[in-house]
């Protein structure tokens, strides 16, 4: 007798590379915007987060393209808004780089872009930053809408989404700060900035974790399909994947923030941010792959079954 394969088999890797980019892009571009909007000493980080998070955005949307069966249907993506979470996405993350971009020359290049134009900034910046959250957001509405996959039809995925945005969002940030790339902030407020980084990862990471847990959970209980997902990552093949995740992405960045929280000594807080930034991206990467990959639809209620 065959078995039925029930696993999810219509996006791949390049999906998720996709769901990586775009989800770090707009998370970091959120968060700058945020840090620069309440504090004009974030300035430095406020430039390159947005164009870091630019830049990745439109890397997210190039795997996009590259996973298209037929390149020019990226062209037709935007049809069917009423119905197609779909084609939502592909409008909101075109908006959010036009108006983007568009901020960025004109704040860069503008001669007329003085302190008189204080509220339009913020205005736009409040408004980038909102698009910013739409983009983040709208893939797990995608993976809602399966209704294929029981797992997906869940609210705290949505949540989880939003979390795991933010934390590879700021980890970008982090490399930003431990790279050196804010050569304009001075060196005592430079090592309170990658701190606060550094602290608000550590937040993020603990939410991050506890979110995902909760869903888990409540899949397992509520689902036949979660249920086996939850079995997959514990004891079936994806169970490597899921321990590089929990050891990866939870207890060695916990530990990094202690020692960089601690420390007095800049370089020793940039190193850590370094490599508790370049973790977190890694961990991020992965919890989105086993996400989008593990899952598995409901097994189907055959005549004379029940």
């Amino acid at each position: 007798m065959a078995i039925l394969d029930l696993s999810q088999r219509f996006w791949g890797k390049k999906v998720v590379v996709y769901l990586f980019f775009e989800g770090a892009g707009a998370g970091c571009y959120f968060i700058a915007s945020l840090m620069g909007i309440l504090n004009k000493n974030f300035k430095p980080l406020f430039r390159s987060g947005t164009l870091a998070g630019i830049l990745l955005v439109v890397l997210g949307a190039f795997f996009l393209w590259l996973d298209l069966g037929r390149k020019g249907r990226i062209f037709k993506a935007a049809r069917n808004l009423a119905g197609s979470w779909i084609a939502r996405g592909v409008s909101v993350v075109a908006g959010f780089l036009l108006s983007a971009i568009l901020y960025f020359m004109v704040s860069t290049w503008s001669t007329n872009w003085t302190a008189n134009t204080t509220w339009l900034k913020m205005i736009w910046t409040s408004l980038n930053a909102l698009l910013a959250l739409a983009v983040l957001t709208y893939p797990a509405m995608v993976l809602k809408s399966c209704k294929a996959f029981r797992i997906w039809d869940n609210p705290m995925l949505i949540l989880l989404f939003i979390l795991l945005s933010f934390l590879s969002g700021e980890s970008v940030l982090l490399l930003i700060g431990a790279l050196g790339q804010l050569h304009q902030i001075i060196h005592t407020d430079l090592l309170s900035l990658i701190q606060f980084l550094l602290a608000l990862s550590a937040s993020l990471t603990m939410g991050t974790a506890a979110v995902f847990g909760i869903y888990l959970t409540a899949s397992a209980i509520s689902t036949e399909s979660g249920r086996t997902f939850l079995i997959s990552l514990t004891q079936g093949k994806f169970r490597v994947l899921f321990a590089l995740f929990v050891v990866v992405g939870t207890v060695m960045p916990l530990i990094l923030v202690s020692i960089g929280l601690t420390s007095r000594v800049l370089g020793v807080v940039q190193v850590t941010a370094l490599v508790d930034g370049a973790l977190l991206l890694f961990s991020s990467y992965l919890l989105r792959y086993l996400i989008l990959v593990s899952p598995t639809r409901e097994n189907p209620v055959l005549p004379g079954m029940m």
